[in-house]
């Protein structure tokens, strides 16, 4: 399991999908709701994009004219945001947030759909506590544990247990199709792992949301939202 090779594989094809309007999660759920929470927030200038991938989001965000910072592991995917998305407000990193000096820098970490892919999550939240300036705040949207198993289809798997953590490797899909051939991994935790991580990083859980799209086909919600405050 190579989770950077994975993503490096997919960036070029995810990218495409999403410039062609198909990710319907994307366009319905994650975008509005995270630019809409952006925009509540009184005296924040200076944003983190944790996993921002090929960038579509932190494009989105810096064109709101606060000044943005994205990260992510994925080298291809950088390559392609950079390539892609340019701002004079916006940085895009091929680094980890460990390898970066980020002390008290941010008004404001987004990291969406990006925790449940990382396997050092623990030592990521304790490193995005200290990136965030007093009173910063940190949006979190991750698949939700309860029912992306169904939507995925292995919560009947033998060697799945909802209270245990695993990786999870299946070709990548969002809800209008499937990558054939672009496996990539996450790793499922249950919802207590994350209050529990949240709140031992000394973080305030300010809001939690189940959400789902305006058009989604099953009755149940596939993500999860939190808002924390430091």
């Amino acid at each position: 399991m190579d989770i950077n090779n994975e993503w490096n594989n997919i960036a070029k094809t995810r990218l495409l999908d999403r410039i062609e309007g198909n990710d319907l999660s994307y366009n319905e759920i994650f975008l509005p709701i995270i630019i809409n929470k952006i925009n509540s927030y009184d005296n924040v200038a200076d944003i983190l994009d944790f996993g921002c991938g090929t960038g579509e989001l932190t494009f989105e965000i810096s064109k709101q004219n606060f000044n943005v910072t994205g990260i992510d592991i994925s080298e291809n995917s950088i390559d392609i945001a950079k390539a892609f998305f340019k701002r004079s407000n916006l940085l895009f990193l091929n680094k980890s947030l460990s390898s970066l000096s980020y002390r008290s820098s941010f008004d404001l970490v987004v990291a969406n759909m990006s925790l449940m892919d990382t396997k050092e999550i623990s030592s990521n939240i304790i490193q995005i506590f200290d990136a965030l300036k007093p009173k910063g705040k940190l949006l979190v949207i991750i698949t939700h544990p309860c029912f992306w198993p169904i939507y995925w289809d292995y919560f009947s798997d033998d060697n799945f247990k909802y209270l245990e953590e695993s990786a999870i490797t299946q070709d990548y899909k969002t809800r209008n199709k499937v990558f054939k051939g672009f496996k990539t991994t996450h790793f499922h935790r249950p919802i207590s792992f994350y209050v529990n991580l949240f709140v031992s990083a000394n973080f305030n859980i300010l809001n939690m949301q189940e959400l789902g799209g305006l058009t989604d086909t099953v009755w149940y919600p596939r993500f999860l939202y939190f808002e924390l405050g430091k």
